[in-house]
């Protein structure tokens, strides 16, 4: 299993600062979650790191309380200099979150591709939701997929 650790940035900042912003919130996230098996495997071998436009101080809150209310493991990082706004937020997935050709983009697009591939399985919505890791896990196929690359 490959592992990536998406960061989501405040839209405002520029290009340094995001990156700066995205170390400081996978800080956090090995503060939190270090000791786990996943960030122990991405940190020995995957080391990657997508950078996202996570919109502004108020969608960046959104995005906190829905990660926090969907139980995700995630860790934000708030900016003293910038009246404590987060900034950047961390998230570690594995790759049935982010493989959109073996196990699509959500539900939908997966049955497309399936209906066209004899060697793909057949999954009902459930099964395809366990196949990926659950529910968690679709939330955030069906969030990160929402998302693109910051600039």
């Amino acid at each position: 299993m490959e592992y990536k650790m998406y960061c989501v940035v405040e839209k405002h900042l520029s290009p340094i600062q995001k990156a700066i912003q995205a170390a400081h919130a996978i800080v956090e996230y090995q503060l939190e979650y270090g000791d786990t098996e996943e960030y122990k495997h991405w940190a020995q071998y995957d080391k990657t790191i997508v950078v996202l436009d996570g919109g502004c101080a108020p969608e960046m809150e959104m995005t906190f309380s829905a990660l926090t209310k969907a139980r995700v493991d995630h860790a934000c990082f708030m900016e003293p200099d910038l009246n404590n706004i987060i900034t950047a937020e961390a998230v570690l997935v594995d790759e049935r979150v982010w493989n959109y050709e073996k196990y699509g983009r959500n539900y939908d697009d997966y049955n497309l591709r399936a209906a066209n591939d004899p060697d793909m399985p057949k999954w009902n919505r459930d099964e395809w939701i366990n196949w990926i890791g659950g529910e968690t896990a679709a939330v955030v196929k069906a969030w990160l997929s929402s998302l693109r690359i910051s600039q």
